[in-house]
């Protein structure tokens, strides 16, 4: 065992010895610690000393230990330093309750085997000159808390008779809170000692136990009624689990924990607690009535708890634990309530505050990516530039880095909380929500300001080259890839709506055709996702957040796939396409609108989704690996340098066509005309 990383002890080493003595005025930096321990039987009465001086003030084992780390030891003492080291070991192994809601119990940590922190060594691993030492100490102590540590160590090492050995621990640990007030070490004994005699089944240990625990409890109760849940709740855990069955023998409780139970939960006034006190009681009976009486009282907490918050933005959270667990306990009156009281809270006392930051943008940075849009004669190569734009969101690797970055302090303690329209929306309480919630936040703050740059970029256009007509924007999306008439009339509509200013009419308009497009996209590529009628509920097809999965799942690039539903589909994100379908507030404003465009564009134009169950002109098969493709990347390149070449590529494109249109003509004057 490796001792070398406690702290310096109060002693002195001959140089031509290797046994340490202490002087009562020693040098703490002097004693020195040479390799394991050595037992000695003379060590014994020398610890036992110590361990009864320290445990007479200590709260606990590790206040003994730190009692122990300052002691003098008597001068002539051999290897001081490594007994004063194996007693500040043992008894840093400290109790430790069971987690709210786990299983009761309470454990000398490392009791598991599995090895302490600090460096301390596992007590089943505990060498055997070192379990001589404790051997000595249990059988000579005096102190209550001394015997009963000491045992459970010997205990928990599988040295000598178990039972025997839990046994008198657990009656030490009992023997040691007799007349303390009560608080956390005190109920870490109690449940300790209840722990030990559930381990060898001994109902006479667990009957003092549990008879010591109902009083504790009552008494905390009676002064203090619902406070000090930390003291109460562990000991009601245990309580809960009733008295220890012996074969041949009815087990009868003799104490009325459904009545304290009961109590607790009356005077209970936390959503949180009262789950845990109803939790402990829903087991306890099998009666309906019962049990429905049990939820309404849990509900009745959050209630009481909503009541007493100091700010209506705690009480809208207090109503939401209420509504959560009232829909969880099927109790739909009590969920209706908490709905109601949720509803009357207006969002302006909420106190919610904007946090914002900015940073210049250069100017030329900005000019350089709103100049496309007009830097050409034809206002076709603007919308041009306009569909070969990456997501607006971002790559999805860089927001995934973002996230994982930004989940640090607070958020790793605090999980968010998103509103709607004054409500709550969604809670991130998982690792994975947490990491989707982050990489929304990103990709919202970069998505805002590219649709604010493009939503300047179209106005430029409009203003260079006019509003184009709504069959010229026809002809267009046509020309770039649509299939369907009907929707390139939509877009167009919605781009003349954007251009009029009349943003809520653009997206109201083009968030519906991105569903239409998506799903006929998936029609095309002969995927069956229709569903037929399951019992009551009739037939269709899903909706839009399966739609883009499948989609996704096809050959979809996953960046996009990502502002899609980040944009449309929610939780988290813009969540456009159910706000405007169930008429909740939101922002209309000019950066939702392009990026709504730009999101039905994608499907509706460069991939050229088209409803195969309408005829048209254009429903010409496509081979499957050509639409496949197209959705694995459905822009071109879009570095400076690949638009500067597309430009290029485009005006050598209307070059050549010129000039061919100019020979055709050409020929034309010159044929000698027909006059028979």
């Amino acid at each position: 065992m490796n001792y070398g990383n406690l702290a310096p002890l109060a002693a002195t080493t001959s140089d031509d010895s290797q046994d340490e003595t202490v002087q009562p005025d020693a040098d703490a930096a002097g004693e020195a610690i040479r390799g394991p321990y050595e037992f000695d039987a003379a060590h014994v009465s020398v610890a036992v000393s110590m361990v009864d001086d320290a445990f007479a003030t200590a709260v606990d084992s590790f206040d003994a230990g730190l009692s122990i780390m300052k002691a003098a030891i008597p001068a002539g003492t051999v290897r001081a330093a490594s007994l004063r080291a194996v007693l500040v070991d043992a008894l840093t192994n400290s109790l430790r309750l069971a987690p709210g809601g786990e299983k009761a119990g309470c454990f000398l940590d490392p009791a598991d085997g599995g090895g302490g922190s600090g460096g301390l060594a596992a007590i089943r691993e505990t060498p055997d000159d070192v379990v001589r030492l404790w051997r000595g100490i249990a059988a000579s102590v005096s102190a209550a808390g001394a015997v009963a540590h000491f045992e459970d160590l010997l205990f928990c090492r599988h040295d000598g008779n178990g039972r025997a050995r839990a046994t008198r621990s657990g009656e030490a640990y009992l023997t040691a809170v007799h007349g303390r007030a009560v608080d956390i070490p005190v109920v870490e004994m109690l449940i300790r000692a209840w722990t030990l005699a559930r381990n060898v089944r001994n109902s006479g240990l667990d009957a003092d136990a549990r008879s010591a625990m109902f009083t504790a409890v009552s008494d905390v109760m009676a002064a203090r009624p619902g406070e000090r849940p930390g003291v109460v709740l562990p000991m009601l855990a245990a309580l809960a689990a009733g008295p220890l069955e012996v074969k041949g023998t009815p087990t009868v409780d003799p104490l009325d924990v459904d009545g304290l139970l009961r109590q607790a939960a009356e005077d209970c006034h936390d959503g949180r607690h009262a789950s845990e006190i109803a939790r402990l009681r829903r087991p306890r009976t099998s009666d309906p009535v019962a049990r429905e009486a049990i939820a309404r009282e849990e509900v009745a907490a959050c209630f009481r708890s909503a009541d007493a918050a100091p700010q209506a933005a705690v009480r809208m959270i207090r109503l939401e634990e209420a509504a959560q667990i009232a829909k969880k306990r099927s109790l739909p009156d009590l969920e209706r309530v908490a709905a109601a009281g949720m509803q009357a809270i207006k969002p302006a006392d909420l106190g919610f505050q904007v946090v914002s930051a900015s940073e210049p943008l250069p100017t030329h940075v900005a000019e350089g990516f709103l100049h496309p849009y007009t830097r050409s004669p034809d206002w076709r190569d603007g919308l041009d530039f306009f569909l070969a734009s990456d997501p607006p969101s971002g790559d999805i690797d860089d927001l995934r880095s973002h996230a994982r970055q930004a989940r640090s302090g607070l958020s790793l303690i605090l999980p968010p909380l998103l509103f709607a329209g004054g409500l709550p929306r969604m809670r991130a309480a998982t690792a994975a929500d947490q990491e989707k919630h982050e990489m929304s936040f990103f990709a919202g703050v970069r998505a805002e300001n590219i649709a604010r740059l493009t939503a300047e970029g179209l106005d430029r256009l409009a203003a260079h080259y006019g509003i184009p007509s709504e069959d010229d924007l026809v002809d267009f999306f046509m020309s770039r890839g649509s299939r369907d008439p009907r929707a390139a009339r939509t877009l167009a509509k919605a781009f003349r709506h954007f251009w009029h200013g009349d943003y809520e009419s653009s997206i109201h308009l083009a968030a519906p055709a991105f569903e239409g497009a998506a799903r006929n996209l998936l029609i095309e590529l002969d995927e069956g996702i229709y569903r037929a009628q399951a019992d009551k509920e009739p037939g269709g097809y899903p909706g839009l957040y399966t739609l883009i999965s499948e989609l996704e799942k096809l050959a979809l690039d996953e960046s996009w796939a990502y502002f899609f539903r980040w944009l449309l589909g929610g939780p988290y994100g813009a969540n456009i396409r159910n706000t405007i379908a169930h008429g909740l507030p939101s922002e209309m404003s000019p950066a939702v609108a392009v990026l709504t465009l730009r999101a039905v564009s994608v499907l509706a134009v460069v991939v050229g989704a088209t409803s195969t169950r309408v005829h048209t002109s254009n429903n010409i098969t496509r081979d499957r690996e050509t639409v496949l493709n197209m959705l694995a990347s459905p822009t071109p390149l879009s570095g400076k340098s690949d638009r500067l070449l597309g430009w290029v590529a485009d005006r050598l494109g209307r070059a050549a066509w010129t000039v061919d249109l100019l020979r055709i003509r050409l020929a034309r004057r010159r044929t000698p005309k027909n006059h028979t």
